[in-house]
């Protein structure tokens, strides 16, 4: 029990935080002063500051602060590798699509230069090469049409993430 003139702070403390403020009887007091009182004991004052760096310099900073340029730092990392995959995603995705096209101007002229072979698909110079880098036996495999599907399903999952959702996994 702490006494504050003719206020009283009683601790009951055990299980859950209760604490008691009262005026001492028979006492005269303001009101404002008990609310004064209630105030200060119920708010919690102390400033926590961090010593942070961004690899060129450190400096200090509040938790809130730091808590904000933290999850900003997570998004934007989070971004980057969201649009990484999906560039990734998306250029396989146009190379198996335009796989057909390349191969059959191939097959009818197997010693075509690479140069040729971009002006008579139509198609552009580095899908060309992503699909020279595979083996023609490749578009009679059944696995050409299930990996197109299996890189659209992960391109529309890609573009439906919930960066959100991951920081809070990650966090709690």
């Amino acid at each position: 029990m702490a006494r504050q003139g003719r206020i009283t702070i009683e601790n009951y403390t055990s299980t859950k935080d209760i604490l008691i403020i009262k005026k001492v009887p028979r006492v005269h007091e303001d009101m404002d002063r008990i609310h004064k009182v209630c105030k200060d004991t119920f708010s919690y004052k102390k400033t926590f500051m961090i010593a942070v760096t961004d690899s060129k310099k450190a400096y200090r900073i509040g938790l809130r602060d730091w808590i904000a340029k933290c999850h900003h730092t997570y998004m934007a990392i989070l971004d980057k590798v969201i649009s990484a995959k999906l560039s990734h995603y998306e250029e396989r995705r146009d190379i198996l699509s335009k796989f057909p096209d390349v191969v059959n101007v191939l097959i009818q002229d197997r010693n075509i230069k690479e140069d040729d072979l971009v002006t008579k698909s139509g198609v552009s110079r580095p899908i060309v090469k992503g699909v020279l880098s595979k083996p023609i036996s490749y578009l009679s495999n059944a696995t050409y049409n299930r990996e197109l599907t299996s890189i659209e399903e992960k391109y529309k999952e890609y573009q439906h993430i919930d960066k959100q959702s991951i920081l809070e996994s990650h966090i709690i």
